[in-house]
C-alpha cells in the first residue's frame, strides 16, 4: 500500500469535488429492505457502491483511463473497493452488480469482502477488468468529510463519509434530513470538474430512483 500511494502521489494529478448528497431516500430504502430482509441485511456501503455503478454506467467521460499518452474509454462499470485485511489495506475489484438481484447482489459482495478481509481474494475477481473508480468508506468511523488517493491503475476514487443529520430545506421548510459529503478525487489529466460534479449530481439521481 506504501509503493501503491507513493507511486499514485507522485504520477496523478489529483483534483477533488465534494457536495451535500441528500440521502434520505437510501436511509428509508435500507430500512425497509433490511425490515423485510432480516438474513440478508443491506449496509449503507452496499448501496452506495451499486448507485455508484449505475452512475458510472451513465458517465461515460469519468469511465475512461489515462495510459502512455492516450486515453483509452472503457465500457466495463466494475468498481474498485478498499478494504480493510488482516495485513492491511487492500484494493478488490467487484464486477457491476446492477443487472443483478438485489439479495444476490447482497450475498455476492458479502463473500468477496470475507474472502477480502482474511486476504482470499478469487482468482476470477484478481484477474477481472481493472476498474477506474474506487470507492473508499470510513462512514462506519463517524468520519464526516474525507479525500482519498486515487489508485494508480484507476481514474478516480470515491471517498464516502458518514451519513448524519442536519436541517435541510424541503418546499420552503425546514425539516431534518439525512446527509453524507462525497469528494470524488479525479485524474485531471482526463477529467475535469464539470464530469466530476456531473458524476456526483447522477448518484444523487440514483438515489432518489431507488
Amino acid at each position: 500500500m506504501a509503493a501503491i500511494t507513493s507511486r499514485s502521489m507522485q504520477t496523478i494529478p489529483h483534483f477533488h469535488v465534494t457536495v451535500d448528497l441528500d440521502v434520505s431516500r437510501l436511509v428509508r430504502w435500507r430500512e425497509e429492505w433490511n425490515a423485510r430482509h432480516p438474513d440478508v441485511h443491506a449496509s449503507a456501503n452496499d448501496i452506495f457502491v451499486r448507485v455508484a455503478c449505475a452512475a458510472l454506467r451513465e458517465s461515460p467521460q469519468l469511465n475512461v483511463r489515462y495510459s502512455d499518452g492516450n486515453i483509452e474509454q472503457r465500457r466495463s462499470t466494475n468498481v474498485l473497493l478498499v478494504v480493510a485485511a488482516d495485513t492491511g489495506l487492500t484494493l478488490v475489484s467487484i464486477a457491476d452488480p446492477t443487472a443483478l438481484p438485489w439479495e444476490e447482489y447482497l450475498r455476492s459482495l458479502r463473500r468477496t469482502l470475507e474472502q477480502a478481509r482474511h486476504n482470499r481474494v478469487s482468482e476470477e475477481s484478481a484477474s477481472s477488468d481493472s476498474p477506474v473508480l474506487a470507492i473508499s468508506n470510513l462512514g462506519m468511523f463517524g468520519v464526516r468529510q474525507f479525500t482519498a488517493i486515487i489508485p494508480p491503475t484507476a481514474t478516480a476514487v470515491l471517498a464516502i463519509p458518514a451519513i448524519r443529520e442536519q436541517p435541510v430545506v424541503r418546499n420552503n421548510q425546514i425539516v431534518i434530513g439525512q446527509v453524507c459529503t462525497l469528494t470524488l478525487c479525479a485524474d485531471h489529466r482526463v477529467v475535469d470538474g464539470i464530469i466530476a460534479a456531473k458524476f456526483l449530481g447522477r448518484m444523487q439521481a440514483q438515489m432518489e430512483s431507488l
